[in-house]
């Protein structure tokens, strides 16, 4: 919106509607809230495709990206630009296929046959480094950072900034006894033994809660907040933020579907494909 003057003289310059403008603005934000706050992440919609190597976005039919088939999803913000880039790592050859925001396509080895990706920032310098747990001797092999000790064989990692620090740490669940550990910080255990794993933030504060989800009861477990069921048996949990409020939805996939509570359901993909939130 803007005053007639603004394009050519006229006998209604628009002193009126200017006086009015800032108050339509306010009014404009107010109503569309996180909508339209430049802060605001939401995670994208992806799934990827084993059988052929191929990545589809939400909204679009046609493959946007091609890994190789049959290697394991690893998306996150490697180039910094704080948005989480499609990327796929090869269990075979230790190859990690990027499609970088911005920039295209870029390929790294790191990792070897039976290790674990996993990617996060652990220097806080915005870009995730290539990581990946070996659950034969419990070391972490952390590109351009080193190696450190955490975890055994049967461990599943679950990296992310516990502490609110900008910094990712190396952490574990143990889903035969639902112990976490968060290296150098602390152990605890939460969450019934065969639970899936789902930390994320989840009250906005910046820091990853442990959360978990049951692939017996379909719950939704956060640290310190009642438990939400959402999903049916065979469900993959896939929690992320979805909606634009700063925390952490629940959400699971299934045959080709985002269910995300409170936000609504989303095809993304077909049956046979693996989840890729783009967080």
């Amino acid at each position: 919106m803007f005053p007639h003057r603004q394009t050519n003289p006229t006998e209604c310059p628009g002193d009126r509607g200017t006086d009015v403008l800032p108050a339509i603005r306010d009014r404009a934000a107010a109503l569309l809230g996180d909508l339209v706050k430049a802060p605001t992440v939401r995670s994208l919609m992806a799934a990827y495709r084993p059988a052929d190597g191929t990545v589809r976005l939400q909204g679009i039919a046609q493959p946007t990206f091609t890994s190789g088939p049959n290697e394991i999803a690893v998306p996150a913000d490697y180039n910094g630009d704080g948005k989480a880039d499609v990327a796929t790592w090869s269990p075979t050859t230790g190859n990690w296929t990027m499609l970088l925001t911005g920039e295209g396509r870029s390929v790294a080895q790191w990792g070897l046959p039976g290790d674990v990706p996993a990617p996060a920032d652990y220097d806080g310098d915005g870009r995730a480094e290539l990581a990946v747990f070996r659950p034969s001797n419990g070391i972490w092999y952390i590109k351009g950072v080193g190696e450190l000790q955490l975890g055994q064989p049967g461990d599943q990692p679950v990296p992310g900034d516990y502490t609110g620090d900008g910094r990712a740490e190396p952490a574990i669940w143990r889903p035969a006894t639902g112990l976490w550990a968060v290296r150098a910080i602390r152990e605890w255990r939460f969450g019934p033994a065969g639970a899936i794993a789902v930390p994320a933030d989840y009250d906005g504060d910046g820091r990853l809660d442990a959360a978990v989800w049951s692939p017996a009861t379909q719950q939704f477990t956060v640290a310190g907040q009642a438990p939400v069921r959402l999903g049916d048996p065979g469900d993959t949990p896939v929690p992320g933020q979805y909606d634009g409020d700063g925390k952490a939805d629940p959400a699971v996939y299934h045959e080709g579907r985002f269910d995300v509570r409170g936000v609504g359901k989303y095809v993304v993909g077909a049956p046979g494909d693996v989840p890729m939130p783009l967080n």
